[in-house]
C-alpha cells in the first residue's frame, strides 16, 4: 500500500490508495452515544452476520474489528466484551496472531504503527506462543508444566475465560487443542480486533468482513480499513458503528472517497451475504 497522506486528514496530497469496488460499506447507527454502547453493537452484529456463501459452499465470516481512536477503547477491553457477549470464534488480538504465526516483519510493523506491546502470550516472556492454524499447540503434559499466570495468558489469547482452578484451565485448553485437531482451525472463520493505528499495509487472506467501532480520523485512515477486504476482484463488506452524528459525518466522505454509504439496521445484518 502507498499513500500520499501521511499527515491525515488535514494534509490530502493525492490519494493513491482507493477503496475496492468490490466493497459494500454499511452504516449502522448505534442506539447509545458511549463506547461501550458502540461495542454491545458490534457485538451483536458480529453475533448475527450469515455465513459467506462461496463456490465451495458456506463458511463462517473472516472478520477483522478495527477500533478508532475516537472510540478510546483498548483492544484488551474490547476482547473481554467480545468474550462476554459469547461472539464466536473466540476473538484474538491481533498482534497475537502475528506473533503466534511468526510473522516477524509484520510484528514490528504492527508495533511501531500501533505502539502495541500484545495482549495475551506477548505480554509475558516466559509463557509459550499461542497457537495458530500453522503452529503446533502444547501438549497435555506441557500444559501440566505451566503455571497459572501462563495458562491464563495462554487462555487470554484465544478469547477464552480464565476463571477457575489450575486444573479447569489446562482442561479449557485441553478442549482447544481437542478442537484444533478435529479440524476446527481458522478456516471456518476468526475474529481479530486491532486499533485504528495498525492496519496500514495489512494483509489477512480471505478476509471478507471489517467492523470500524466509531468514526476513523480521516478519509485516508478510513481508506486503509475498508481496502483491508475486497481484494482480487473478491467481494467485501465494511461495516461502520457509529452514533448518529459520526453517520452524518461519515456520508460526507462519500464524494471523496468515491464510494456509497449504505445505511443498514442492526437487525438486518442477517441478510447480507
Amino acid at each position: 500500500d502507498i499513500t500520499g497522506d501521511e499527515g491525515g486528514a488535514g494534509t490530502q496530497l493525492g490519494r493513491l490508495v482507493t477503496i475496492p469496488p468490490t466493497v459494500q460499506n454499511y452504516v449502522v447507527p448505534s442506539l447509545g452515544d458511549s463506547s461501550g454502547q458502540l461495542l454491545t453493537t458490534a457485538a451483536s452484529i458480529i453475533k448475527n452476520l450469515p455465513k459467506r456463501s462461496g463456490a465451495d459452499g458456506d463458511r463462517a465470516r473472516r472478520v477483522l474489528l478495527v477500533l478508532s481512536k475516537g472510540c478510546e477503547l483498548s483492544v484488551r477491553n474490547a476482547l473481554g466484551a467480545l468474550q462476554h457477549f459469547q461472539c464466536d470464534p473466540p476473538p484474538r488480538a491481533l498482534i497475537d496472531v502475528l506473533e503466534a504465526d511468526g510473522t516477524d516483519r509484520m510484528i514490528e510493523v504492527h508495533r511501531k504503527v500501533s505502539g502495541a506491546t500484545g495482549v495475551g502470550q506477548s505480554m509475558n516472556a516466559a509463557a509459550p506462543k499461542s497457537s495458530s492454524t500453522s503452529a503446533s499447540l502444547p501438549s497435555t503434559e506441557e500444559l501440566e508444566g505451566m503455571t497459572v499466570p501462563q495458562l491464563k495468558e495462554e487462555l487470554k489469547a484465544r478469547g477464552k475465560n480464565v476463571s477457575g482452578r489450575k486444573a479447569d484451565l489446562i482442561e479449557r485448553l485441553s478442549d482447544s487443542n481437542s478442537d484444533n485437531v478435529s479440524g476446527k482451525t481458522d478456516d471456518e472463520g476468526y475474529i481479530y480486533v486491532t486499533g485504528e493505528d495498525s492496519v496500514r499495509g495489512l494483509h489477512l487472506d480471505e478476509l471478507d468482513t471489517v467492523i470500524c467501532v466509531g468514526r476513523p480520523r480521516g478519509p485516508d485512515e478510513y481508506t486503509h480499513i475498508a481496502g483491508r477486504t475486497g481484494r482480487a476482484g473478491k467481494a467485501g463488506t465494511v461495516i461502520n458503528v457509529v452514533t448518529y452524528e459520526q453517520a452524518t459525518a461519515l456520508t460526507s466522505w462519500e464524494k471523496m472517497l468515491k464510494v456509497d454509504f449504505i445505511p443498514l439496521e442492526e437487525e438486518e445484518v442477517s441478510s447480507l451475504r
